[in-house]
């Protein structure tokens, strides 16, 4: 094997780890990958990728040279891709409905996400054969162990101190904190609500944006305790690591409790009966129960009954999972319990909107990056969430590339299994011993420890970075998290002779994750999927690596080739994301930031130079567009309605028109723009703009409460009576369904219709739509 490929496995190994510690510290969410946020991360992954590929063909492998002799040039060289190709065609497909989608869709949403389904097939085609060496699939164990521990410390730590002092604080000066957070929400409104009871009733979220997000991880700390333990009861642990395992089901059961995830529970306490029995009773289980070079030696126990391996954990599942309920319910209020049938409800009507979506577009669904804004014209009346994913994997994956996407998903999922199915070894004969590896260039543990080396510096030069730029993490934080981190990972990695049975363990943590995906959250989340993906390459690892001494010798310029090959595509792809995505998002948001300082300072002409540079820097994106259209509005109405100032205003607000696609909310952004000018100046021009946008919107999201409220205003000022009454109505009776406080009429604020002069000059005036709407004789009101 030549050096410069031990060089790219070597890196390719570093970088995986690296991978793992920056989505611990970076997990990301849909709405932030429809923004360019996971436009590193997945560079990152493509990297590894490139990296991985391009040392395959000489790595090492147990397939024979004669076997070479009859194989084609890529299984020659990288072994059976059919799994990989089913994962690179549903990327291909995603990247297609991308592209097919817009418009109306925006191309830089779309793109942004259509890349994360590109990093996607790397990361998993990339760790079925990094992790096919025992050790690598232990230090990956180990490195998630760590981070997701620290992330259940974290979590203690914010239901412990950080969430009763943030709560403490909004009780003080709930305006101060909005202020801080950028939200408008002016007292007695919905969104004040909204806010306050996230706060007041939410749970910790540690890295992630979302507590669902944090509960899909939690399961892995906890089912490794369960597993501590079931090895102390096979005689196969000491006391002490049994004691550490219940240390860890403690506090991630803690934090998985905090999060109030109802869905992370439940999946939690399935996976935990699931791996119990697959442990004691399972021939997988003490297949997997052997030593690192070498498969059993004596013959296994019979195969347990039908009885013994579906009927029993499924009523013991089933006992567990009531008592976990009834023990939290009765620990926790009422409300935990209560609200469980009708957020199941709130699922449905997603699932149902998306099939009501996906059937009027079959072949690419919304598009990646689209679903948001497309969702809200199939929403059902009584639904009022606006949600960027619909909170259930599969529905997700249709949403975003139709049914072919679907037939994909199925595909790679059979695939999977089938060879899942095909690696497990038959216990009932004697197992022959597996060649040793001593003989490979990468003997005994020195990837794995170049994995932790990965994972170690990313870490510390993300905290660099954190630091720098005026992140400093709260000491306590410090003193618990970090030394939990390691103390975890630690343990795990000298835990390896005897916690072997990582099949079973990854097994389970898919069953929990995959479980919580089907009713919370989606998968379009790095800090999630990756540990989905990890979990399946310790599954279903990689059968390839390179061949013995004579087909080296015979196959050599082939493998040079392979190897160039995969440096071309990775090179071309990373070429493409960084010209396309990455440049471009990122230079927008550097000149984004530069213009938020300048207004802060009060650098008015300052801030819309450096948003002109944002806008310039990225062609497809919408939100710099929308900053530079309100920067010209506030310029227009503080320095006076000039025809030049006009004609920048306009031009600005309709490039957002034209790169925002059918996104509602922009196009409601820049609506508003045109009211808030007429509240100024009181052109019938403005009104007459804004009236066409909001008539436009009510057709794309009619179960607005507050935009149809706002459009029957502004027809009313137009002098169109009857259709005003109409949509008054309208918005009454939307505001009555779904039993839902925060769509009562007089928690909706919306702007007022009729020209102010200076009174508006500093901010758009709004006004309660109840309060509006009982000025005008005949129109409905509430109580």
């Amino acid at each position: 094997m030549p050096n410069w490929a031990v060089w790219c496995r070597s890196l390719a190994v570093a970088g995986f780890g690296g991978l793992l510690a920056f989505v611990a510290f970076d997990p990301a969410d849909s709405v932030e990958i429809e923004r360019g946020e996971g436009l590193w991360f997945s560079t990152f992954a493509i990297a590894v990728w490139t990296l991985t590929l391009v040392s395959e063909p000489w790595q090492a492998s147990r397939r024979s040279a004669e076997s070479s002799d009859r194989s084609g040039f890529i299984d020659r060289c990288f072994g059976d891709v059919t799994i990989d190709t089913a994962a690179w065609l549903l990327a291909i497909w995603m990247m297609m409905a991308a592209l097919a989608m817009c418009p109306p869709g925006n191309l830089r949403s779309a793109t942004n996400e259509a890349w994360f389904w590109v990093a996607a097939a790397a990361t998993l085609t990339a760790a079925r054969r990094l992790l096919v060496e025992r050790s690598c699939r232990m230090m990956a164990f180990a490195l998630l162990i760590a981070m997701t521990f620290a992330m259940a410390l974290d979590a203690c730590y914010e239901l412990a101190v950080e969430l009763p002092r943030m709560r403490a604080e909004y009780l003080a000066d709930p305006d101060e904190m909005l202020r801080q957070a950028g939200i408008d929400a002016p007292r007695q409104s919905a969104a004040r609500m909204v806010f306050a009871n996230r706060l007041l009733d939410g749970g910790p979220t540690s890295t992630y944006l979302l507590a669902n997000s944090l509960a899909a991880v939690l399961s892995l700390p906890i089912l490794a305790g369960v597993l501590a333990v079931i090895h102390w009861r096979r005689k196969r642990a000491s006391l002490g690591t049994a004691g550490l395992g219940l240390i860890a089901i403690s506090v991630g059961g803690l934090a998985l409790v905090g999060t109030q995830s109802r869905s992370g529970l439940l999946a939690c306490i399935l996976a935990a009966v699931y791996l119990t029995f697959r442990m004691n009773g399972s021939d997988d289980a003490i297949a997997a129960d052997t030593t690192e070079d070498s498969a059993p030696t004596s013959l296994g126990p019979s195969r347990p009954a039908w009885w013994q391996r579906s009927l029993v954990p499924s009523i013991v599942g089933v006992i567990a999972v009531a008592f976990g309920f009834v023990s939290v319910g009765l620990l926790s209020d009422a409300e935990w319990i209560d609200a469980a049938p009708s957020s199941l409800l709130f699922r449905l009507q997603y699932w149902k909107s998306t099939l009501a979506m996906l059937a009027d577009h079959p072949w690419f669904g919304a598009g990646p990056g689209t679903f948001q804004a497309m969702y809200l014209q199939y929403r059902l009346p009584q639904a009022n969430e606006t949600i960027a994913d619909p909170h259930n994997f599969v529905f997700e994956t249709l949403a975003a590339g139709g049914i072919v996407a679907g037939a994909l998903l199925l595909t790679l999922a059979i695939l999977l299994v089938r060879a899942y199915r095909r690696s497990q070894p038959d216990t009932t004969r004697r197992q022959p011993a597996l060649p040793d590896s001593s003989s490979t260039p990468f003997a005994d543990h020195q990837l794995a420890m170049k994995m932790a080396i990965g994972a170690v510096v990313s870490s510390g030069v993300i905290c660099l970075l954190s630091i720098a730029a005026g992140n400093l993490p709260k000491l306590g934080q410090i003193l618990l998290v970090m030394p939990g981190a390691i103390a975890a990972g630690t343990l795990a990695w000298k835990s390896r002779s005897r916690l072997t049975a990582l099949i079973p363990w990854a097994g389970a943590v898919l069953i929990a994750m995959l479980l919580h995906l089907c009713v919370s959250g989606g998968w379009t989340v790095p800090g999630v999927a990756v540990v989905i993906w990890i979990a399946v390459a310790i599954l279903v690892p990689h059968e390839s690596g390179a061949l013995g001494n004579t087909g080296a010798s015979r196959h050599g310029r082939s493998r040079r080739n392979a190897s160039l090959w995969m440096l071309s595509l990775g090179l071309i792809l990373l070429l493409t994301i960084r010209t396309t995505s990455l440049v471009p998002v990122t230079s927008a948001g550097t000149a984004m930031s530069r213009a938020e300082y300048a207004a802060q300072s009060g650098l008015a002409a300052k801030a819309i130079i450096d948003i002109e540079s944002a806008v310039a820097h990225d062609p497809w994106g919408t939100a710099p567009a929308i900053w530079h259209s309100d920067l010209l509005k506030t310029k227009l109405i503080n320095e006076g309605d000039t025809v030049r100032h006009r004609s920048e205003w306009e031009s600005a607000a309709d490039e957002v028109l034209r790169r925002c696609g059918i996104d509602p909310i922009a196009r409601r952004s820049v609506a508003e723009q045109y009211l808030h000018v007429y509240q100024c100046f009181g052109k019938a021009a403005d009104l007459e703009r804004a009236d066409q946008m909001l008539m436009d919107l009510c057709r794309d999201n009619p179960t607005d409460v507050s935009l149809v409220a706002q459009a029957a205003l502004v027809a009313h000022q137009q002098g169109r009576g009857a259709e005003a009454k109409r949509l008054a109505q309208q918005a009454r009776g939307l505001s009555t369904l779904g039993e839902n406080v925060v769509r009562l009429l007089g928690l909706q604020f919306a702007y007022v219709v009729r020209p102010i002069g200076p009174a508006a000059v500093n901010a758009p005036v709004q006004e309660r739509i109840k309060v509006q709407f009982s000025r005008i004789p005949g129109w409905p009101s509430e109580p």
